[in-house]
């Protein structure tokens, strides 16, 4: 889980330059919102996953010291209690909510976005629930691989300019 904030940044900045590339263009409303709302959403996963993060050392020694009852309380009290399950419930709600709207933008700025753009609007969701349920070894490797695809193709087709 500590890599997580290395994912949320790259996000950010991702996000960010598609709606410098998008602010000329006619789609930039969707754009504008696509980006406040994706921010904000990795803002609050990046925290979630961080404090979650760093009280698992402290879980694990607990439980290494023989204290398992203690280890499993905090766990399920701190590292993934109401106050995380809420929190990330928010963010991963938000993350799909922007990404409606940067994937309407960049589908309506140009054909060649449609396909790599539909592509990121599945592929977050296929992502966000393979990390909840295991179906297959390496699911959510396989779709966070299939999310970067995506995102790489976005970058490499997006307009210089504002169209």
């Amino acid at each position: 889980m500590r890599r997580l904030g290395s994912g949320r940044s790259m996000t950010i900045l991702g996000v960010s330059s598609v709606f410098v590339l998008l602010a000329g263009g006619r789609f930039r409303r969707a754009a504008l919102i696509g980006t406040i709302i994706t921010v904000i959403a990795q803002v609050y996963l990046a925290s979630a996953f961080g404090s979650a993060a760093f009280v698992q050392p402290g879980i694990g020694r607990a439980y290494l010291r023989g204290e398992t009852a203690a280890a499993q309380a905090l766990n399920a009290d701190t590292a993934y209690g109401p106050a995380f399950m809420a929190t990330a419930g928010f963010a991963v709600l938000f993350w799909l909510i922007g990404t409606v709207f940067l994937v309407v933008a960049l589908v309506r700025t140009s054909p060649r976005l449609r396909v790599p753009g539909i592509l990121y609007a599945l592929s977050a969701p296929l992502f966000i629930w393979s990390g909840q349920v295991d179906l297959i070894p390496l699911q959510q490797a396989l779709a966070g691989l299939l999310l970067t695809i995506a995102a790489v193709i976005i970058a490499v087709r997006l307009p210089r300019e504002a169209p």
